[in-house]
């Protein structure tokens, strides 16, 4: 089941997105459940799980802006907000959350060795931000595996939506039906990672591209050594006499 661990709403200072229509986004996707994620909140996470209703798992997550780099926890009963990343990671989990680092590379920031330790887990796709043409179903930006390997993190795949036709742009799979399944899995690392989901429409508008690119080289191929018709009933050679009278 597909789940989409990283979504903004008004209640950040840099989306509009009402929750209602980031629910109806994820329904409209297919996706089994999504975490709302808002800078140092987590009201949007509270009104999404008030309407969502029960084909839809929503987690109420946060993003805290730390002295040690963003950090997102899940599973929050009130919000976590300190600039100090040890302060966060234990307030989370003294609520019984988890922990992980989102967008890790990004501005080039590399995660502290010390905060690593400490924390669940690791994005490896970020919607925004990831620029990968395949994602790497395991462990997304290669720079992450690494770091996951040496420090036993779970990773994930977020969309980082900032309105809600991004819900969806990276989703994390994992074997999971109800909300406290899906924390289980989460702990155990059982999870696979996809980048956006490409429409149908999308397939057909490549192989359309990919057929009229055919078809172009195809004519080039047999133009190519093809001598070059006289223009206008005349030769170029007559043409040139012509400009010399």
């Amino acid at each position: 089941m597909e789940y989409d661990l990283h979504i903004h709403s008004r209640f950040s200072f840099d989306s509009r997105s009402d929750p209602a229509r980031i629910v109806a986004a994820a329904k409209k996707t297919g996706l089994r459940g999504i975490a709302v994620t808002d800078h140092d909140s987590i009201e949007g996470g509270l009104a999404a799980q008030a309407i969502a209703g029960p084909d839809l798992i929503v987690v109420v997550g946060m993003e805290a802006t730390t002295e040690g780099g963003d950090l997102i926890g899940l599973y929050l009963k009130e919000a976590v907000v300190t600039q100090n990343p040890f302060e966060f990671v234990a307030g989370v989990k003294s609520q019984g959350g988890i922990v992980f680092i989102p967008h890790p590379f990004r501005y080039h920031v590399v995660p502290d060795e010390e905060l690593l330790a400490q924390v669940d887990g690791i994005e490896g796709y970020n919607g925004r931000s990831s620029r990968l043409r395949e994602v790497d179903p395991t462990w997304g930006e290669p720079k992450v595996e690494r770091v996951a390997k040496e420090h036993d993190l779970f990773v994930v795949s977020g969309s980082d939506a900032h309105r809600p036709s991004q819900v969806g742009r990276g989703r994390t799979v994992v074997p999971a039906a109800t909300a406290e399944d899906l924390r289980r899995e989460l702990m155990k690392g059982n999870t696979l990672l996809c980048g956006p989901r490409r429409s149908a429409l999308a397939h057909v508008c490549d192989e359309v591209k990919g057929a009229v690119a055919d078809r172009v080289r195809q004519w080039i191929d047999k133009n190519r050594n093809r001598p070059q018709e006289p223009e206008f009933g005349f030769s170029r050679d007559e043409g040139a006499r012509d400009e010399t009278r």
